[in-house]
């Protein structure tokens, strides 16, 4: 059984700020975690997204790409990775990463929606309804 996280905290604050629309009140939150465990997953990819969402989609996307290696097998974050490539524009790779988070979840119907969504908006319909 793991340990809980001693960050548990701060990212619960952080979290509540990000979804209440406040990324740049998140961020230094997730920095905060970061500059004593710069390894974090979580807070490395709820930064990327905070930095994706406040105009820094490079940087924040490769937090986030990076922060999958330490989150593998979990699909709510490629999910999330995937939405913050489609709302930055980059719907080929926003069509791969969700695919690959459906296959990781196969129950998730949000997954399957967002999939088919980014489909449709790269004209490929068929493709949209398969998903």
């Amino acid at each position: 059984m793991s340990s809980p996280d001693p960050f548990r905290d701060e990212l619960a604050r952080a979290s509540k700020e990000l979804q209440a629309g406040q990324p740049a009140a998140a961020e230094p939150i997730y920095r905060g975690v970061l500059a004593q465990a710069p390894d974090h997953g979580i807070a490395m990819h709820f930064l990327g997204m905070c930095l994706v969402q406040t105009g820094r989609a490079p940087e924040g996307l490769a937090l986030m790409a990076r922060s999958l290696q330490r989150l593998a097998g979990q699909a709510r974050f490629r999910h999330n990775y995937g939405l913050m490539l489609a709302q930055a524009g980059d719907l080929v790779a926003a069509e791969r990463e969700l695919a690959a988070a459906a296959r990781e979840e196969p129950a998730n119907a949000s997954i399957f929606q967002y999939l088919g969504m980014v489909r449709q908006m790269l004209g490929r319909a068929s493709g949209a309804a398969d998903a």
